[in-house]
């Protein structure tokens, strides 16, 4: 459903798809832009959302005004203004996907040039696919509306022949676990998931990453066998649970892999963790790759977006195939921009600081007693299993929930009947945000004591 709304110079963008406009905190957002807001109200028909913007998942209409969708109903208390935007998820640990636009970012969004992307006339798409594949270090990049669609779609360009194949990769790796089994659907392909975890808890092997060893033991041959599976691609992951796989693992991987003939794809995501913690330049690890998916929600604070990089060729097949699943967009610079502010404005030195603060947790838990799951902290994420010292995970959420303020938003962290937890740290997290966290476990720890 397209909208027209009254010209705000040089906002072109704000003929936007519903996607901006019926999903009220990117609305409450654009509504503190004065020239947004100045001119939004000259709609009747955009007023009332403009004037209930704490009403949640607003759904926006051209000949009705603004209404709950399926029957969500208006928060019994509106939200204060200085708790709204990045206040709102300045203590929320339970992914750095919360993070929200801010001002300048959605400034950057209004304010970008923008074409037909399925025409290739996109110039802010262009310009952002050309940047990060300069980044990586390699000829061409892919704008997708995810990162499970920029890795599916990495896996169905390298997997062409058809099957039977296989797909080598750690058994935690998020294209196995967490793309809803996109490998075996859309590529008819076996995954081989080597049980990197398992093997490292068990000190049957030193690396917590998959490794050269790995495709030299794991890998199918294409040796005529009619039985197996023949590998035709490795994924690994960097970072994977936070930590980071070196780089000379990566090359070893790489030379053992292409003596096979058989192609590397990195699920980056956070790579740019990566990049930052070790120094290294992003194409210095694009280049062992034969394909890499990169995120921009994920650490870097857009609220949507991926890139697959890779050679031209590549990168051709792959648009052909984005189109066919449906993925074909068309005046999406308005995301694109965002994936360039956040590529200014956060990368690489806000992403430092959500090092420090993991690091500054650890420090905290093992003075308490917790047990660190992933030492060392490499980045920005710490699994921790609160049972050593008497909890479950829901009892630090339960802890954490009761800590209830005027001045600041909510601590949100993931429970669960057991004692391991995932605490992740984005560059929106408020100064004194870890503080407030580690406070709520000594307090569930001293219950815990009491009773």
């Amino acid at each position: 459903m397209m909208m027209s709304v009254p010209s705000v110079p040089g906002i072109r963008s704000l003929q936007l798809a519903s996607t901006l406009l019926t999903r009220s905190p990117l609305l409450d957002r654009l509504a503190q832009l004065p020239a947004c807001r100045s001119q939004l109200r000259q709609a009747p028909h955009y007023a009332p959302a403009l004037n209930s913007c704490t009403v949640k998942r607003t759904y926006i209409r051209t000949s009705a005004p603004a209404m709950t969708y399926l029957g969500t109903a208006a928060p019994a208390t509106a939200t204060p203004d200085h708790l709204k935007g990045p206040a709102a998820v300045a203590y929320d640990f339970r992914s750095d996907t919360v993070t929200v636009p801010s001002p300048d970012m959605l400034a950057a969004m209004v304010q970008a040039p923008v074409g037909d992307d399925v025409f290739g006339e996109d110039p802010t798409i262009v310009a952002l696919e050309h940047r990060v594949a300069t980044l990586l270090g390699h000829e061409a990049a892919l704008f997708c509306a995810s990162g499970t669609m920029s890795n599916q779609l990495g896996i169905r360009t390298h997997l062409r022949g058809g099957a039977p194949h296989s797909v080598l990769a750690d058994g935690r790796a998020h294209v196995h676990m967490w793309e809803a089994g996109g490998i075996a659907a859309h590529c008819g392909a076996k995954v081989i998931a080597v049980d990197v975890e398992g093997q490292h808890a068990r000190g049957e092997r030193a690396q917590p990453h998959l490794t050269a060893h790995d495709v030299e033991l794991h890998a199918v041959p294409d040796d005529g066998d009619a039985h197996g599976a023949p590998t035709r691609l490795v994924c690994v992951e960097n970072t994977l649970h936070g930590s980071v796989m070196p780089l000379a693992d990566l090359k070893a991987m790489n030379e053992v892999a292409h003596a096979r003939e058989i192609p590397v794809h990195m699920d980056g995501a956070r790579l740019w963790h990566a990049a930052i913690q070790t120094g290294t330049e992003l194409a210095e690890w694009g280049r062992l790759c034969d394909s890499i998916s990169v995120c921009f929600s994920k650490g870097l604070g857009a609220p949507v977006g991926s890139a697959l990089v890779g050679p031209a060729t590549f990168i051709k097949r792959a648009r052909h195939l984005r189109k066919m699943y449906g993925g074909g967009w068309r005046q999406a610079g308005v995301l694109a921009a965002a994936a360039m502010y956040a590529l200014d404005n956060v990368f690489p030195l806000q992403l430092a600081r959500t090092h420090k603060l993991a690091a500054t947790l650890v420090e905290h838990l093992r003075r308490l007693g917790v047990k660190i799951e992933n030492d060392p902290v490499d980045t920005n994420i710490v699994y921790a299993d609160v049972s050593s010292v008497g909890l479950t995970a829901n009892d630090w959420a339960k802890a954490a929930a009761e800590d209830v303020r005027d001045d600041a938003a909510p601590i949100h962290i993931f429970g669960g009947a057991t004692g391991q937890i995932r605490v992740v740290m984005h560059y929106q997290l408020a100064e004194d945000a870890v503080d407030r966290l580690v406070t709520a476990l000594e307090r569930a720890i001293a219950a815990k004591v009491d009773a």
